[in-house]
C-alpha cells in the first residue's frame, strides 16, 4: 500500500488529526497535512510515535483506526431516494427485492405496500446489473464504476488464475494497475 494523501482519507481519520494536532498545541489547520501528510509537530503537525498513525500514514492502513475509533452510526439514516435492494433477515437465498427507504438502528426499513406498514430487515445489498465479461478482451480501454461510486479509466486485463478479479491498468503492465472484484462492479463500458 502506498501513502495516501490528505484526500485519500476517510473524513473521520482526517477529523481525528486535526483533533490530535490541536491535543499536541498547534492550531487545528489541514493544509499542513494536505502539504506534508506526516507533517511534525515543529513544522504544524503532531508527534508521530504512536503506531496507529504509521499504520494510518505510512502504510495507508485504515484497519487498525477504526479498531481504536469504531464507526459511530446514527440510529436512523434517511435516503433522499428509495434505492431497490435486496434484503433478508437470516438466510441470503431468501432475499427478496425491495424499495429501501433507508435505516433504522441498523436495519434496512422498508414499506410493505400490502399491509401498508414499515418493517425492517437485517441485512441488504445493491441490485447490480449483469455483466457479460465475456464482451471484454485484454487491452481494451474502459471504464469502471464499482458499487461505492469509485470511477477507473485503463486497459482492461484479466488473469486466468483469478477469475473473480478484474485488473485495470495505466499502462501495458500489471504494475500500475488497481485489482477490483466483479461483484463490487456497478458498471463497465469501452470507451474505444
Amino acid at each position: 500500500m502506498t501513502q495516501p494523501t490528505w484526500h485519500d482519507l476517510p473524513k473521520e481519520i482526517q477529523e481525528e488529526m486535526l483533533n490530535e494536532q490541536e491535543r499536541q498545541g498547534n492550531k487545528r489547520d489541514s493544509g499542513v497535512f494536505i502539504e506534508r501528510i506526516n507533517a511534525a509537530k515543529r513544522h504544524g503537525g503532531f508527534n508521530w510515535e504512536d503506531d496507529l498513525w504509521h499504520q494510518v500514514i505510512n502504510l495507508g492502513n485504515f484497519a487498525p483506526f477504526y479498531e481504536k475509533f469504531p464507526k459511530k452510526a446514527p440510529d436512523t439514516i434517511a435516503w433522499d431516494e428509495p434505492v431497490e435492494m435486496l434484503v433478508w433477515d437470516d438466510r441470503e437465498e431468501n432475499a427478496k427485492s425491495r424499495m429501501v427507504h433507508g435505516k433504522f438502528k441498523g436495519r434496512f426499513v422498508v414499506f410493505d405496500k400490502i399491509y401498508r406498514e414499515y418493517c425492517v430487515y437485517k441485512n441488504a445489498k445493491p441490485i447490480l446489473p449483469t455483466i457479460n465479461w465475456d464482451e471484454f478482451k485484454e487491452g481494451d480501454v474502459v471504464e469502471v464504476m464499482t458499487i461505492t461510486d469509485r470511477k477507473y479509466l485503463g486497459f482492461y486485463k484479466v488473469k486466468k488464475s483469478k477469475p473473480k478479479e478484474i485488473f485495470i491498468s495505466y499502462s501495458d503492465t500489471f504494475f500500475s494497475c488497481v485489482i477490483l472484484l466483479k461483484s463490487n462492479i456497478k458498471s463497465i463500458r469501452k470507451l474505444k
